[in-house]
């Protein structure tokens, strides 16, 4: 249910992840913890720094919480239907 809501949310954006993965239990300097992974191509990374350079994005993006997520899908710019 929160993979779909993470790609409708992207999707809006016309912004196609190659994939969407929650975690269980990865290991971290900390300890174990859980989140979620999405990985982009680096065609798409281009495009939005060409859009928007001080966005934070990588091709393999890391996050604790599906809210996390949503909150950062929030701050990417829209990519033209045609564009990746």
């Amino acid at each position: 249910m929160s993979k779909r809501k993470i790609l409708a949310a992207l999707r809006k954006k016309n912004i196609e992840p190659i994939s969407i993965t929650y975690e269980r239990g990865c290991p971290t300097p900390i300890g174990y913890a859980d989140g979620w992974e999405l990985e982009f191509s680096e065609r798409i990374e281009e495009l939005i720094y060409d859009l928007n350079p001080k966005i934070e994005l990588d091709t393999f993006m890391e996050f604790d919480s599906l809210r996390e997520v949503l909150d950062w899908v929030d701050t990417l710019p829209a990519l033209a239907k045609d564009a990746a």
